[in-house]
């Protein structure tokens, strides 16, 4: 193997010639390979995604599946591999076409509480179809804390209500009703309405800061006309170029809408209802309060105050008190037993009192001679002694402590 060896002069010479030589050009790196810049990302999907579970309001997935039986497995997918269905609050369906033939522990899911509506046959003269149906996340609501308000099956209307209590409500809103309405095309569309609207006041009236959501099928019926105070949030067609499923809340700017893929071969787009409401706490101004803290230099300034000052003034001549003596300079309290005339033996009325030599008013204390051997101090008649003790812990220590013993004066 050859080594080439160089010398110092030769290097010198080698660097000077290729100076002579145009610089190499930088190489372009394409968009993709760019790294990002640093920083965070920002928005309601990255907030709502951050918050898992606890969402600020409800996400919902709704849509009309058209027979839930054969569509299990493929739900159950959904909530075992994809995020969005697992972290969902609420799914809500119509037509699910089941009946006592289908058991509950079939379309039950893992994770979910499911509460269902069957069609009746009898009261709606049909044949078969219809059925409403409601899954609520158990990490998003305990099931204890869900109750299944009112039923309504009719010609005209089927309607789910369900009241739940989840781990996390802003404090604005004591709970959440869920309302899944299906509404057939031949449907008288006045009284379908006028049910939810009736059925919305009576719980309205029961519980006025609760969370109403009202969602499903509505063919062609609305209701911004029976109900203005509620706004409909979906915006996108849910069938072929139609919007026949709606979503209504009562609190408006809460809810944006995006359309999903259908379930299985349904001819209606599910979708998907994303929190976008801003808390009223985070709406407030916010407010600055000035707070006066001891500094260091003023805590070790009272320490030494307190070191350095002669408590025995206070006790001295008088010695230390026992429990139950009262104040040098306060009137006592005694309690004084009486027997009421005329009242049964063992009766007796216990009151409290004070000495009405000691205790006295400071309107009338300019007016009152003090008795032999007392001066008045504050509002009490105090002996000389005591009084000059007094003063002599005022002058010692006033002083020191500014308005710290501004309560006590003598006069």
């Amino acid at each position: 193997m050859a080594v080439m060896r160089y010398s110092l002069g030769e290097l010198y010479g080698i660097r000077d010639t290729m100076a002579n030589y145009p610089a190499p050009r930088t190489m372009k790196l394409p968009p993709e390979l760019k790294r990002r810049k640093r920083g965070r990302r920002s928005g309601c999907r990255v907030r709502n995604n951050q918050r898992k579970f606890k969402p600020v309001l409800p996400s919902v997935i709704m849509g009309n599946v058209r027979s839930l039986a054969n569509k299990v497995d493929e739900l159950a997918a959904l909530v075992k591999y994809d995020r969005m269905f697992r972290q969902c609050s609420l799914l809500c369906f119509t037509e699910s076409w089941l009946n006592d033939n289908v058991p509950a522990a079939y379309t039950e899911m893992d994770g979910f509480t499911m509460i269902r509506h069957d069609r009746d046959l009898g009261k709606t003269g049909k044949c078969g179809g219809g059925g409403v149906c409601m899954y609520i996340n158990k990490q998003w609501c305990h099931p204890g804390h869900v109750t299944e308000k009112r039923r309504v099956c009719d010609q005209n209307i089927e309607l789910l209500v369900v009241s739940c209590r989840p781990y996390y409500i802003p404090r604005e809103f004591s709970n959440v009703i869920v309302m899944v309405a299906y509404i057939a095309p031949s449907a008288n569309a006045k009284l379908a309405t006028d049910t939810i609207a009736r059925a919305t006041h009576d719980l309205l009236s029961h519980t006025p800061d609760a969370l109403v959501i009202i969602n499903g099928d509505f063919n062609h019926c609305s209701l911004s006309s029976s109900m203005p105070s509620f706004k409909q949030f979906v915006t996108c067609p849910t069938r072929s170029d139609r919007t026949i499923d709606l979503f209504y809340a009562n609190v408006r700017d809460s809810y944006y809408s995006t359309a999903l893929p259908p379930l299985g071969r349904s001819d209606h787009n599910l979708v998907l209802l994303s929190n976008n409401y801003t808390m009223v706490a985070r709406k407030l101004p916010r407010v600055t309060r000035t707070v006066r803290v001891w500094s260091q230099e003023a805590c070790e300034e009272l320490q030494a105050c307190l070191e350095c000052t002669d408590w025995t003034v206070f006790y001295d001549g008088h010695g230390p008190l026992s429990r139950g003596e009262p104040i040098p300079g306060r009137p006592a309290l005694h309690k004084e037993k009486r027997t009421l005339p005329g009242a049964p033996a063992g009766f007796t009325g216990i009151r409290g009192s004070e000495p009405d030599s000691l205790s006295i008013d400071r309107g009338r204390r300019s007016n009152l001679t003090p008795p032999d051997g007392m001066i008045c101090v504050g509002s009490a008649w105090s002996s000389r002694d005591q009084a000059g003790l007094t003063r002599l812990a005022t002058e010692a220590i006033a002083p020191r402590f500014g308005t710290a013993f501004a309560n006590l004066r003598t006069d």
